[in-house]
């Protein structure tokens, strides 16, 4: 399988389209451009930045599917992260501002769906981070590190970020030599 077919599936899954043509519509490009894209297998990295941003996606979701510097989200962390950016303390609190602040009606029922598959939807993350000027890894990754059981655990943090781009791995090092220490 070619690498950007992953890719393209995910925006056209993000964006609620099926054909290259909505695609292409939406994305505002020619379909002789993703015809390029398609035969070198690759969308420029520019173009894809600016995709990034404008739907505030996830450069690594976009590439990989992943989050969190190419972990696989963690729907009980991404909640309490929510919660924590948001100032809440429970969950009930988090369903009563999605359903009166963000017009997104969820219940019980519907999160702790979330929490059995694992799966928070990531349209819902891109309109949170949309509606508070934030890109979804500011939203997730209030605390990007925080605390390892053992060594192990550090050890696979820092497998992914060996095997991110030169970009992504990049943010993740300034990121963390910026980090203030306690």
């Amino acid at each position: 399988m070619k690498k950007i077919t992953p890719i393209l599936n995910r925006l056209r899954k993000f964006l609620n389209v099926r054909t290259d043509k909505e695609l292409t519509k939406i994305l505002n490009i020619s379909y002789s451009t993703l015809d390029t894209w398609k035969n070198r297998d690759k969308i420029p990295e520019k173009r894809l930045t600016e995709i990034a941003h404008k739907y505030n996606l996830s450069l690594d979701w976009l590439l990989t599917g992943k989050d969190n510097w190419g972990m696989p989200l963690n729907t009980s962390n991404v909640i309490e992260n929510l919660k924590s950016f948001f100032n809440l303390k429970t969950d009930e609190e988090l369903i009563k501002y999605l359903n009166d602040n963000l017009s997104y009606k969820i219940d019980s029922n519907t999160l702790n769906e979330w929490k059995k598959t694992n799966k928070v939807p990531h349209g819902l993350l891109s309109y949170i981070a949309k509606e508070n000027n934030v890109s979804i890894d500011e939203l997730l990754n209030n605390k990007i590190i925080q605390s390892f059981d053992n060594d192990s655990e550090l050890e696979t943090i820092c497998n992914y970020i060996k095997e991110l781009d030169n970009l992504s791995r990049k943010k993740v090092l300034k990121y963390i030599l910026d980090l203030q220490i306690d």
